[in-house]
């Protein structure tokens, strides 16, 4: 939709809204699952969480199939098998499964390891896990090389440890500025052995020498002991928040906190724990659950997971986002998504990966109702953020005053206003009501000012009063300089 309205010194402004959206139609602030329907077969569904990670600049999935040696109710023959998923994110193509046929020997974990992907390098790094029945638990590295099938032959190796730290179903982040596998919590296989120390591996991707276990010296909280819960990474402000769990006790204790370490690599201060308050109705306490972070919009989305008593616990099917999830920037709230499309049902054991460009979540299928294991993908489009475009067909005055007295941003943040000519930024939500979801403040960058009232503006004004797709502009004022 677009509105042209004439300023005096036949100045033409065009104030359109381009509501980013996936391939699949979608409305503006509504979340769609969709179900991908992948060429190809992977290995038998194994009942243990399936670790998987994202390889963005190829589009490709990397899957981590757990089992071997196998252990009921596992099916035998999944020999800790990596797959590969392309066209992972619906995009581009027909996603097809394919596997790989590395040289080496591969870990022989067979659940509840830790596997973490290193981009830069192309490294697959696992960690841990259960071997037989759980009894011993492991404390091995594994690498493997060209993890997502491309730039050679993938090829497995174990890596020499000092001090091995032996753990499973723990949380495991990593981080390439450090070259750092950094760990928490997990169990030594046996009831109350649940651990809620931190851990850090250095030279965790094998390529220099030595890699050595070491506590790291942390402040503040810890969180309670715990396992299967899950763990982000927030690269950028160095930060790891953990959500969720149970502790590993006869009859299970859930969580459903979130608690967040800075500095978990060691570089700007020291290590500090910090447990959220969040705003907002709570997702239930739950454990083995999918979680990804959208460094873009600073939000944790979690689905699923499982909670009740053993052996047979309710599995969870609903969605939830917790914005400012590394605690900075504005008040954590959690809020409740009621996506449409064709969604996952209640899944426990399952697993994500999140495509930040295209603002997409991928699941990989765990374990139904039924208990009854799949690798069903699914994807999860969610609406990129709204741009409103203020192109200056003529030469401007030296100063463009903009009053919004409120947009509705339909639920999306970040809100921007940008000039379509250079991309600059003009204005951007800085004050926003998580209640009613209406942008109360904004920020303009540039030659642009925001006035209070549009009666400050020098010269005559252009009024809006319209509807946009996806957010509502009750009264927008633009105005000569």
């Amino acid at each position: 939709m677009k509105i042209q309205r004439p300023l005096n010194r036949l100045v033409m402004i065009t104030l359109t809204l381009l509501t980013l959206l996936p391939s699949s139609p979608v409305l503006a602030g509504q979340p769609t699952w969709i179900e991908l329907a992948p060429v190809g077969s992977p290995p038998n569904p194994v009942y243990e969480r399936k670790q998987i990670h994202y390889d963005a600049a190829n589009n490709r999935l990397i899957v981590f199939f757990p089992g071997n040696p196998p252990h009921n109710p596992n099916p035998p023959g999944n020999g800790n098998e990596v797959w590969i998923l392309t066209h992972a994110n619906g995009l581009g193509g027909t996603p097809a499964w394919s596997k790989l046929q590395p040289t080496g020997s591969p870990s022989f974990s067979n659940g509840l390891e830790s596997v973490v992907y290193d981009t830069l390098r192309n490294r697959l790094i696992v960690y841990g896990g259960c071997s037989a029945t759980c009894s011993p638990v492991l404390s091995n590295v594994f690498v493997l090389t060209h993890a997502n099938g491309l730039g050679g032959t993938p090829q497995w190796s174990e890596i020499t440890v000092t001090n091995p730290q032996a753990r499973a179903d723990h949380q495991a982040i990593y981080d390439p500025t450090t070259n750092r596998l950094i760990v928490f919590g997990g169990h030594l296989a046996f009831v109350d052995t649940d651990k809620n120390d931190t851990l850090a591996l250095s030279n965790a991707n094998g390529l220099t020498s030595p890699s050595v276990w070491s506590e790291v010296a942390t402040t503040g909280g810890p969180p309670g002991r715990r396992v299967s819960a899950t763990a982000i990474h927030d690269q950028t402000n160095n930060r790891m928040v953990i959500f969720g769990g149970q502790r590993a006790n006869t009859i299970p204790t859930y969580y459903n906190d979130v608690w967040v370490l800075s500095n978990p690599n060691g570089l700007g201060g020291t290590p500090a724990w910090q447990q959220l308050t969040p705003l907002g109705n709570l997702p239930s306490p739950r454990s083995s659950h999918s979680t990804v972070y959208d460094p873009k919009n600073n939000r944790m989305i979690i689905f699923g997971g499982a909670t009740g008593p053993y052996p047979n616990p309710n599995r969870l099917g609903d969605l939830w986002q917790l914005s400012y999830a590394n605690g900075l920037g504005g008040p954590p709230t959690w809020t409740q998504l009621s996506p449409s499309g064709t969604p996952p049902g209640p899944q426990g054991y399952s697993t994500a990966a999140f495509d930040a460009a295209n603002q997409r979540m991928i699941l990989l299928g765990g374990r139904d109702q039924t208990d009854t294991p799949n690798n069903r993908v699914w994807v999860l489009l969610l609406p990129k953020s709204p741009v409103v475009y203020l192109p200056i067909l003529l030469k401007p005055a030296p100063v463009t005053y903009l009053y919004v007295k409120s947009i509705n941003t339909g639920g999306i943040n970040p809100f921007e206003v940008r000039d379509p000519t250079n991309d600059a930024l003009l204005l951007s939500c800085v004050v926003g009501d998580n209640v009613t979801q209406f942008c109360g403040s904004f920020k303009a960058i540039g030659r642009y000012k925001v006035v209070a009232y549009p009666a400050k503006c020098p010269k005559k004004d252009t009024t809006f009063d319209d509807a946009l797709p996806g957010a509502t502009v009750t009264r927008t004022v633009i105005c000569e300089g």
